[in-house]
């Protein structure tokens, strides 16, 4: 599950999982799960092709289940708040 904290993990090593992994505090290492990182990078990157307006409708609803079933409400308005013309 994506959560807020983790996303501000990512975003404060710059997506750098090498980063995270050589100065990296041990509590946050721990919050991540074996795909969590890659999961964010991946959002991060579908939102950027919405935002420009690279995605067909098909991708772009893919991408809002995908945001749906793996983050918790805070981290799931965060993502949609980054897509420039999403309307809930």
């Amino acid at each position: 599950m994506i959560t807020i904290d983790k996303i501000k993990i990512f975003d404060s090593y710059g997506g750098d999982i090498d980063g995270l992994a050589r100065v990296g505090r041990e509590s946050e290492k721990k919050l991540f799960d074996n795909n969590d990182w890659s999961l964010i990078d991946g959002l991060y990157q579908d939102i950027e092709l919405i935002n420009k307006r690279f995605a067909a409708q098909t991708y772009i609803d893919q991408t809002i289940t995908k945001l749906k079933d793996n983050c918790d409400i805070e981290s799931f308005d965060l993502f949609t708040s980054r897509i420039e013309y999403y309307k809930d």
